[in-house]
């Protein structure tokens, strides 16, 4: 199919599930099947490249220790060699730059990583990627410049929450508490699900004393997510 210029079927289903539901629960099983069918498609590729370097950065968050095993380090040369593939199969796709910048962040390699994302902001039109920079900068401790990053991105032109809850989390990482209160409320506002957003107002309301509001969004972090305090 995907040989006679019709598209890969298994890309297809995951667009239209997307498209339709908002969610990709299948995606790992058609993936798997989309590069069966034919393992140079590049959207397939990018997709299976961001979905595990996802997982691997969430992953060294929640449990930094495992970043050292042999098999959390496996899966970075796995990744990364989808990315390169990618990368030669289509160089235009930024989808493969954002990939490689963001394993050699959790390999602590902040530098050459900033360097790859300015690359993808080369050949993409969107400022998106200079979230991809603040959170290398946030990586190694320098919160101001990640700030700066996320301002010069919503100067260029990127919105919605997730940009607002990148600039509110880097208030918080300035101490600019009650700025950040501000911006995470609006957040909070749009996506009362997202119990981060909940957790990063409660600090932001405690570091400026405000501890009964502190409090109420612990409560409701914790009642949002089943978790009893």
């Amino acid at each position: 199919i995907s040989e006679k210029g019709i598209g890969n079927v298994y890309m297809q289903e995951i667009n239209e599930e997307v498209q339709q539901t908002g969610t990709f629960r299948r995606a790992r099983q058609q993936l798997a099947k989309a590069l069966e069918l034919n393992p140079n498609d590049p959207e397939a590729l990018a997709v299976t490249c961001s979905l595990q370097v996802v997982e691997l950065s969430f992953e060294q968050r929640a449990r930094p220790k495992n970043a050292a095993a042999e098999d959390f380090q496996k899966r970075i040369t796995l990744v990364r060699g989808l990315a390169k593939r990618g990368q030669q199969i289509s160089p235009t796709q930024p989808a493969f730059h954002d990939v490689l910048g963001i394993l050699l962040d959790i390999e602590g390699r902040h530098d050459l990583a900033r360097r790859t994302f300015l690359e993808s902001g080369k050949i993409r039109p969107d400022p998106y990627w200079r979230l991809l920079l603040a959170t290398s900068w946030h990586m190694s401790n320098e919160h101001g410049k990640a700030l700066e990053e996320i301002n010069r991105a919503i100067a260029d032109g990127a919105s919605g929450w997730v940009v607002e809850f990148y600039k509110g989390r880097a208030l918080m990482a300035v101490g600019e508490y009650e700025e950040a209160e501000l911006v995470l409320q609006d957040v909070i506002t749009n996506r009362t699900w997202l119990h981060e957003v909940r957790g990063a107002i409660a600090d932001a309301t405690y570091y400026q004393g405000k501890l009964l509001r502190a409090i109420k969004h612990q409560l409701l972090d914790a009642i949002g997510t089943g978790i009893m305090i």
